[in-house]
């Protein structure tokens, strides 16, 4: 799963927020999570992360 969160607070310049997670597919496998702080001040649309991430497709609305 992959979710990108815009962030705003007042006063402050809004920023991303990407969360990513795999859960472990077996008992014995490990399980991942990576969180990750974009303030670079370019806030990612739609349709710029479903060009940079076509596998697998998209659902709309998100499931989750």
């Amino acid at each position: 799963m992959n979710a990108v969160a815009i962030v705003t607070a007042p006063g402050r310049p809004p920023f991303a927020l990407t969360a990513y997670s795999r859960g472990a597919p077996l008992a014995q496998s490990t399980a991942q999570q990576n969180m990750s702080v974009a303030l670079d001040g370019v806030l990612p649309t739609r349709a710029s992360l479903r060009a940079a991430h076509r596998d697998p497709p998209w659902e709309d609305p998100c499931p989750f």
